[in-house]
């Protein structure tokens, strides 16, 4: 009798998640993405849609980050870790409609903390910047509309994109030129 009572509220609560989760996918439109959705936009990544906040999230090490649509072709791809962040420039086309392709340079910038500043504050600098060889060479992503807002998901991961409401393109574009990785990054400081 009590494995009973125990699995209709079971099975209940299993129901709703597979209706709100349908619900959820029926809720993505196909979206014609032009490059005016991306130019000159900052968008931002990470592994799950927030969907009151119309946001992306992700509450972990390595799985989030930033891509800077700087023009109609041409981006730059920040990749947030608690001690590192890497930085890769390329170009980037649309075609099919919905379909987003990056293809990276040939180099990376890291921004690397310093470790040894863990028994002693006063090390310098505080991070290391170096170039580095990319990983990968391509990647890809399929745009859609969820709620009205253009969202943007990796066809090699479940991870999502959309515009970042956190920061604007010129704070992320000020933040590396101080610290001198946009100038590596452009081919202006080896």
């Amino acid at each position: 009798m009590n494995a009973k009572r125990l699995s209709v509220p079971v099975l209940i609560a299993l129901f709703l998640v597979f209706v709100v989760g349908c619900a959820t996918e029926a809720t993505r439109e196909h979206v014609k993405l032009k490059s005016a959705h991306l130019s000159g936009k900052l968008y931002e990544y990470a592994p799950e849609i927030d969907t009151p906040n119309m946001a992306v999230t992700g509450g972990c090490d390595c799985c989030s980050g930033n891509i800077l649509f700087i023009d109609g072709t041409r981006f730059v791809w920040a990749d947030y870790c608690e001690s590192t962040t890497s930085f890769a420039k390329g170009r980037y086309e649309i075609t099919n409609d919905s379909l987003l392709i990056f293809r990276y340079d040939d180099s990376t910038v890291v921004k690397e903390y310093n470790w040894q500043r863990e028994t002693d504050t006063n090390a310098m600098p505080e991070y290391f910047i170096s170039r580095q060889a990319p990983v990968p060479a391509s990647d890809s992503m399929v745009a859609f509309l969820f709620h009205g807002q253009i969202f943007l998901k990796f066809a090699s991961r479940t991870y999502y994109c959309t515009v970042d409401t956190t920061r604007s393109p010129s704070s992320l574009i000020t933040e590396m030129k101080q610290e001198g990785s946009w100038d590596k990054l452009m081919g202006q400081n080896n």
